[in-house]
């Protein structure tokens, strides 16, 4: 885990750093450094970290087979590990790529919507996505396609969006949960009426979520969903993430109300974008039943990635905003100490590829 926090601090410095006046590392120097250390982690470790990448690696090492076989792998990652197999890129190379796109992805949408870079990469790193993405590599590139759908919704191009979700169908079909986000986008002005009805809509299905579970159970589940389901390993820790997912749009709240910050000055994106937090929490309430569901939470992760940072910065109260911002790190930190030692992504034994495994 120690390469993991040395990751940490040098985002930290760099985050303030580029706070600092005439330091020189602008919007995209901070994007390009931090996620230049984003990728030499996720490129080059080794295939055993992650706890899908040995899989991947073997059945991309044999893609001929697998090409030809019926499989349920969507068929746009099998077109790609078939291009890239076909410019002899090795196993290694293989995970490279992968991260690349991802890492690109993410780092592209923090320089575009962020209003503090670091801060997004941070909270990215310690409780966001990274965990999933150094082990769910076809989902992962799809969550980084519903990154460029969302500046299709905010710019209103409707045929575009649905084009970018059907490609990330073809990635991992769970992309269809995020089809209706575009409508979320369209909405000129938020109010607490709003508001109050997607908390209560949000409550109810934490009343009634063994209904909704035994309703959802009812379809028939192939032997690749199967697996999820009644997963003990998985809902080891659902408890702590369910009381994690909650605080972050919390605490976002309530600094809106330390800050008289009226919901409906809010802008319409930041405002999406906490709508987007908040439906990520209903799924995650819905995981305790069936934890398959919380692979579809990581869809709207982004939301409080963006959000956070941009309260913080937005914020006219600078002291709360520098305590709010010091104690946000330190509990993100535990949070990733927490979830990820002997966590269910097995992230935690970390090689480079060269090294050997035991």
């Amino acid at each position: 885990m120690a390469i993991y926090y040395i990751y940490i601090v040098y985002c930290l410095i760099l985050t303030f750093l580029s706070k600092v006046k005439y330091s020189g590392i602008g919007s995209k120097k901070i994007t390009f450094l931090v996620g230049g250390g984003l990728l030499f982690l996720m490129g080059l470790r080794h295939k055993t970290v992650g706890n899908d990448v040995i899989r991947y690696v073997e059945r991309y090492k044999d893609i001929e087979r697998f090409f030809t076989l019926e499989t349920k792998t969507e068929s746009g990652y099998m077109i790609f590990q078939k291009i890239l197999s076909s410019l002899n890129i090795t196993a290694q190379g293989f995970i490279f790529t992968v991260s690349l796109i991802i890492v690109t992805f993410f780092s592209w949408f923090f320089y575009k919507y962020s209003k503090n870079i670091g801060m997004s990469f941070f909270l990215h790193f310690t409780i966001g996505l990274f965990a999933f993405t150094m082990t769910g590599f076809r989902q992962s590139i799809a969550i980084g396609l519903t990154l460029l759908a969302i500046n299709l919704a905010i710019n209103k191009k409707l045929m575009w969006y649905i084009l970018i979700i059907i490609i990330a169908m073809l990635f991992h079909h769970s992309a269809i949960v995020f089809a209706p986000v575009y409508i979320i986008f369209q909405i000129k002005k938020y109010n607490f009426k709003i508001i109050i009805l997607i908390f209560l809509a949000i409550l109810l299905s934490g009343i009634f979520n063994e209904f909704i579970f035994s309703q959802i159970s009812s379809f028939s589940f192939n032997k690749y969903n199967t697996q999820y389901l009644n997963n003990l390993e998985e809902s080891r820790t659902s408890f702590i993430f369910i009381i994690f997912s909650f605080s972050l749009p919390a605490i976002t709240m309530f600094l809106w109300f330390l800050d008289d910050i009226k919901i409906r000055d809010l802008s319409r994106i930041d405002m999406s974008f906490f709508i987007m937090s908040m439906i990520g929490c209903a799924f995650v309430l819905l995981s305790s039943q069936l934890s398959l569901l919380s692979r579809f939470s990581y869809y709207f992760t982004i939301g409080i990635i963006i959000l956070i940072p941009n309260t913080i910065k937005n914020l006219k109260n600078r002291p709360v905003a520098n305590i709010s911002s010091f104690f946000l790190t330190l509990i993100a930190i535990a949070y990733f100490t927490v979830a990820n030692v002997d966590g269910i992504s097995k992230i935690d034994s970390y090689l480079f590829f060269w090294e050997l495994a035991y």
